[in-house]
């Protein structure tokens, strides 16, 4: 065999190599199916009263917000015991 033979087949192998270590990466870098990122409580109601004083330039506001649980991780926890 002459040189040109064994520099052929040395770079079909290394051909071959390379094309196997890219399949593997592309399969290896699938990701399983994960859930999207959900907010942990979500605001079903809210309430902003504001007062303004015009002379004392003041302000005064009082917010109430009504929220219940919405992740699913919050959920599965165990409640507080009563006292």
């Amino acid at each position: 065999m002459t040189y040109r033979t064994y520099f052929i087949a040395y770079m079909n192998r290394i051909l071959a190599v390379t094309l196997t270590t890219l399949a593997l990466f592309q399969l290896s870098s699938t990701v399983l199916a994960q859930e999207e990122a959900r907010a942990a409580w979500e605001i079903t109601n809210f309430d902003i009263n504001a007062n303004v004083q015009q002379a004392e330039r003041a302000l005064s506001a009082v917010a109430r917000c009504w929220a219940r649980v919405r992740s699913t991780a919050c959920k599965k926890t165990s409640k507080p015991p009563r006292s």
